[in-house]
This record gives C-alpha cells, structure tokens and sequence, in this order.
C-alpha cells in the first residue's frame, strides 16, 4: 500500500516550510534483455522506497526571486538494478537484479529570478549520494564483486540546469521569445561497481532557441539543441568481447511550429 504523511507551515505569505514522509512502490517485471538463457529472464519483484524530505519554499524582493531548497533521503528496499551475470562458456551478459538494500542522500537548490520585465532566469543544483548496501554480484568482466557501499550507476552526484528567456511584444498580439539552457552532470557510471571502462564523464551542453507567440495562439521556433557540438557519452556496456559506448546527440537545428485552442 502506497501512502504520504506530510506538514506544512506558513509562517507569512512568503514562506513556506515542510516536511514529507511517503511510501512507494515499483512494480515487479520481466527483464528486457538480450537473452541468452532463461535465468536472465527471471522475474525481478518489485522495489520498495520510503522517502522523506524537508524543505522551504521562499519568496523575496517583493516577489521577484523564488528560493525552493530541500533535503532527502531515500530508502530502498529490493532496488531494481542493470547488472551482470555469467553464463558458461559465453561470459557476462546483462541481467536485471534485486538488491535488498540501498539508499539514496542529498538535496536541490532552485532560484527563480524575474530581474527586469520580460526576463525570467533560472537555476537549480542537485547533489545526491547514492550507496548499495550489502550485495555480492557479478562485473562486466565476469569476476565476482562485492558491490557494497559502491553508488548507482547511472547517478551523477551532481546534476545542474539553467535557463535564461526573455519575453519582448514585436507587435500587436505578437511577442519575441529568445532562450537559452544549460543542462550538466557530473561524472557516473553505466554499470554497478565503479568499474572505469564504464564511466562516464562529466558533460555540459547548451541548447538556444528564438521564435514567436502569436495571442490568436499560433506559435513558431527555431532552435539549436547541444549548440556546442559537445561530445558525450550515454551509456557504455558489455557487448561480449566488444565495449559499445553510445554518444548523445550531436550539434542538431530545427523548427517548430503548432497552434493551440
């Protein structure tokens, strides 16, 4: 049974302060993996969290600048993992696995700021600490790892967005619109265990955008995604006697247009 106990205090119109306490779960499935004997298509059970975490909502400067910061940590109870086993005569393969225990701590920052009319700026941070608990399993190359204590993969332990967009009228019932974000993470893992032909570096890319909004609902955007051309990586694995590292997108143009009702 999924449930959530939480308070709130308000000790002004500009401040928010509260606590959460929840419980969820993730249901229990069939792995999707590329197969070699049926083990690996053992059903996994499902995941169990418990999360808890404070924090404060602020509003300064006559309104102009939000502050939202928090803490958590959660509590997971047979966490569902992408790992390895070993299949004879073959090697490692993938599999999906249970791990009793594992945890998760950290907290966001978020500033929202509305400096002069028509620009809106933001910026958020989130350092997690992510650790398995005790758990003996199988590595990318086959050999026996004790994975406790080591941090998820795929969880950079810090993760960092900002935007800026500036909202200007052109005419009457049109507006200008010119954004621009920036998104980067830390460096993480694609696999369990640490294991430094699966890391994954740190990265950082940005992404510019310039169109129109019309107030009869009509709209039209020309956008770069990754306008850095950044190199990086998304994911590295196993591919028998082969490590496949899968590269993010490259610098990518386009246009958008739509309507809305």
């Amino acid at each position: 049974m999924s449930w959530r106990v939480g308070v709130n205090f308000q000790p002004n119109d500009d401040t928010l302060v509260y606590g959460n306490i929840s419980r969820g779960y993730k249901a229990g499935l069939i792995p999707v993996v590329f197969a070699f004997t049926p083990s690996q298509l053992a059903p996994v059970s499902q995941e169990k969290l418990t999360s808890y975490e404070i924090g404060t909502k602020l509003s300064l400067m006559d309104r102009r600048l939000q502050l939202n910061a928090s803490a958590f940590y959660y509590d997971y109870v047979d966490k569902q993992f992408l790992t390895y086993t070993t299949v004879p005569l073959i090697g490692p393969v993938n599999a999906i696995v249970n791990i009793p225990e594992s945890d998760v701590k950290g907290f966001d920052i978020e500033v929202i700021a509305l400096p002069t009319e028509g620009l809106t700026l933001n910026a958020a941070l989130t350092y997690v600490k992510t650790e398995v608990g005790t758990y003996m399993g199988i590595g990318a190359a086959g050999n026996p790892i004790d994975f406790s204590g080591k941090e998820f993969n795929f969880a950079p332990s810090i993760s960092a967005t900002a935007s800026a967009e500036y909202r200007t009228p052109v005419s009457d019932g049109l507006v200008a619109v010119f954004g621009a974000n920036m998104l980067n993470n830390s460096e993480t893992y694609a696999d369990l265990g640490e294991n430094p032909d699966a890391r994954l570096p740190s990265y950082t890319i940005f992404d510019l955008r310039a169109g129109v909004e019309a107030d009869e609902g009509w709209y039209a955007n020309f956008f770069v995604r990754n306008a850095g051309d950044k190199y990086y990586w998304t994911t590295v694995f196993n591919g028998g006697d082969t490590l496949v590292k899968m590269a993010g997108l490259p610098r990518t143009y386009g246009v958008s247009a739509g309507i809305t009702f």
